[in-house]
């Protein structure tokens, strides 16, 4: 039985309305296996750092995973967090979170890689590129 969410392969950096790379976000067991009987749907948001989530924020579940492939960001450069949510999972323990910062054209940094399996409540800091 799903007890927590966690986010797998969300880039760390993204440019200001860009669409971020395809990421999924999964429903684990307390073993963090991935509960495959689970399939409530989940969506996700802005937990800090504020800024606007465009696209289509809830997805349904399949077999313990949601995809979200037009996920943007717009906002001013910095860090954000991100949360997962799903109605039969707790929150706050229950949404495990992801970090992703906003970088200007201007700072010649590119978007970088993923992270997967934050745990909830730590703010992971970005990957280097």
């Amino acid at each position: 039985m799903a007890d927590h969410l966690s986010f797998e392969d969300l880039q760390a950096t993204t440019f200001s309305g860009d669409v971020l790379s395809e990421f999924t976000v999964e429903a684990h067991q307390v073993n963090h296996a991935v509960d495959t009987g689970y399939r409530t749907n989940i969506t996700i948001s802005i937990s800090s750092g504020g800024g606007t989530l465009g696209g289509t924020t809830t997805q349904s579940c399949s077999s313990g995973v949601s995809t979200f492939s037009d996920i943007t960001l717009t906002g001013s450069d910095g860090a954000r967090v991100l949360t997962a949510s799903s109605g039969d999972l707790e929150a706050p323990s229950g949404a495990e979170l992801g970090s992703i910062s906003i970088v200007s054209a201007a700072s010649g940094a590119p978007p970088s890689a993923g992270i997967s399996g934050a745990v909830a409540g730590m703010t992971c800091p970005p990957r280097a590129p």
